[in-house]
């Protein structure tokens, strides 16, 4: 699937006053954008600019209003974003998307001619805010209840006065503008099988979660220590993993957060304790495996903590504790004796330090 390009606006502002200025940004998550050729287009028509941002300097309620969208030649064409351009002396001003957990700014714009007096805000006609010097209301962080409709007025005078000193004109605008607060997804980057370690050479399917009732159908954003990578489907895997694989992974949608950073680690040793890629919280289970290189025989498998063997088996090379408890932390470590065609030898793994949480609150799932 091709990469889906992405519309956004410098400044980040769904309306604006004609002959107002704005940039647009065709964003394509793609480490060689610079180097592409870009196709923007205005309610489906083609415009005459190939670059990835182009600005337009005064902006016409009459032929620069509209949807837009762009593309490149290696990318699927972006979803439509509205620019909506007021010609009259004052707009409440909002952000292109409003996204619950996330902090919002509205503003109260009016034309340079005119000084404000004072700027007063309501939420479904109720105020919830006045002030004679601050044009802007800001919420630190956005939930459900910021939905409904708002309206700014101004007491405005014109900065032109009369030969008394008296302003020629003085007036009181308003503007309104509806806001719905959609639902945050945040995806998590997991790991197939569910381990943080891996030895080079072994595989693993590395997948963005974000929840069923929107993963169909997406473009995902992979990013590894920061670089984008090309990769464009919800999942895929390294067949034979080597320390260059190494890394903090995050992935996004369009409409997602980032997900959080998970690190997979690969190593050239012949025998590691792996950990599952789950926090150690205090009350649930936890598995550990020593791992060695598939081309030997294993012929036993002891488990250390602090350094005092804990497990000891021949048939087994999984250490599982059912429910975690704060005496469970600690260093923990793997010995196993293995067999080859030159014979028999012993191998430790490098210690690991397994720090059990408090107990975890109960967590639920928005999708």
């Amino acid at each position: 699937d091709e990469v889906k390009s992405l519309v956004t606006f410098t400044p980040n502002w769904r309306t604006v006053m004609s002959m107002d200025s704005v940039t647009l940004i065709c964003n394509v998550g793609s480490a060689e954008q610079e180097k592409e050729t870009f196709y923007w287009y205005r309610d489906d028509r083609l415009i005459y600019n190939y670059q990835q941002n182009f600005t337009i300097q005064s902006a016409n309620w009459r032929y620069d209003r509209g949807y837009y969208q762009c593309r490149t030649s290696t990318s699927d064409i972006s979803e439509p974003v509205t620019l909506n351009i007021k010609n009259r002396d004052l707009v409440l001003q909002r952000p292109t998307s409003i996204y619950e957990g996330h902090p919002l700014t509205l503003r109260c714009l009016s034309r340079s001619s005119f000084i404000v007096i004072n700027t007063t805000f309501y939420k479904d006609d109720k105020m919830i805010k006045f002030s004679t010097s601050d044009t802007e209301l800001h919420i630190m962080k956005v939930d459900r209840n910021v939905t409904g409709m708002y309206k700014c007025v101004q007491r405005l005078h014109s900065k032109l006065c009369d030969k008394n000193g008296t302003p020629i004109s003085s007036k009181t605008l308003s503007d309104i503008s509806y806001i719905t607060v959609r639902a945050v997804v945040r995806p998590v980057v997991t790991f197939t099988p569910n381990w943080r370690n891996l030895l080079s050479g072994d595989s693993v399917t590395v997948t963005c979660d974000v929840g069923s009732a929107v993963q169909n159908h997406q473009t995902y954003y992979w990013y590894k220590d920061e670089k984008v990578l090309s990769v464009t489907q919800r999942e895929f895997t390294i067949p034979s993993a080597s320390q260059k694989d190494g890394g903090e992974y995050k992935c996004r949608i369009k409409s997602s957060d980032m997900s959080h950073p998970t690190r997979l680690e690969v190593s050239d040793a012949e025998v590691i304790l792996q950990q599952d890629a789950s926090s150690a919280y205090e009350g649930t289970p936890l598995t550990l495996r020593c791992h060695s290189r598939s081309e030997y025989n294993r012929i036993n498998t002891a488990f250390y903590k602090d350094d005092k063997e804990i497990q000891s088996s021949a048939t087994d090379s999984t250490l599982r504790i059912e429910q975690l408890n704060r005496q469970a932390t600690g260093n923990y470590k793997c010995s196993q004796v293995l067999a080859d065609e030159l014979g028999f030898f012993n191998e430790d793994s490098a210690e690991i330090y397994i720090y059990v949480k408090g107990m975890m609150c109960k967590m639920f799932k928005l999708y």
